[in-house]
């Protein structure tokens, strides 16, 4: 395991979208940042697990 810094790691899509704090062979870990009306498509894995806890807003 290695440390970063979250300031350091850049989301996918510039200001916004998923930014991976860890990733390992069957867990990822990551900050999402959606803005008002953004979504993640229906997607799925099949060797690592995300989970996702929700600081503001709620999911729907």
């Amino acid at each position: 395991m290695y440390r970063v810094n979250e300031k350091e790691c850049k989301f996918r899509e510039g200001d916004w979208g998923a930014k991976y704090i860890l990733r390992g062979p069957r867990i990822d870990w990551g900050i999402i940042l959606l803005k008002p009306g953004q979504a993640i498509g229906m997607h799925g894995h099949q060797e690592v697990e995300e989970t996702f806890y929700f600081i503001n807003g709620s999911p729907i």
